[in-house]
């Protein structure tokens, strides 16, 4: 057997595993991530907020429906309304299940924090089973008052 070969078949694995272990890490890479409170989990495209319009997304047997996003809101003694920009928000979700369970979620998403690139994802848990359904945001610049949909492998 050649050097080329041998050097081949000692590669080729490696780089396999690291490309698997960089998937794992990266939610957004495969679609499929290892997260610490769900375990394995596929995971959606980014979501918004869609100009706070109501909107349903069917992923993996789960329908997600987002509800509505409040802004946090300060009213003065003349009654003028001021939006809180370094504020938590909240995001609101109906999930219904291919069973016909229902389960709403709010996801709470900081005002001005830290971000940093692979932050890790910060689900929301949903208390269905089988399949487990959760939402999930994070501290990096993609995800910053956006969030991902969870439903476990």
């Amino acid at each position: 057997m050649s050097t080329i070969h041998r050097g081949l078949i000692l590669v080729i694995p490696l780089v396999i595993i690291v490309l698997a272990g960089f998937a794992v890490i990266a939610y957004n890479c495969l679609g499929i991530g290892l997260i610490d409170e769900c375990g394995f989990c596929y995971i959606s495209e980014i979501q918004d907020t869609n100009g706070n319009e109501s909107s349903t997304v069917d992923f993996h047997d789960v329908s997600f429906t987002f509800l509505h996003y409040n802004l946090p809101m300060y009213y003065d003694e003349n009654g003028t309304a001021y939006t809180l920009v370094d504020a938590p928000n909240t995001a609101h979700f109906m999930l219904m299940y291919s069973d016909d369970k229902v389960e709403y979620l709010s996801l709470s998403m900081e005002g001005y924090v830290p971000l940093r690139p692979n932050s890790p994802l910060r689900p929301i848990l949903g208390n269905h089973t089988s399949p487990r359904a959760d939402v999930a945001t994070a501290f990096a610049p993609d995800l910053h008052f956006k969030w991902v949909l969870l439903v476990s492998v």
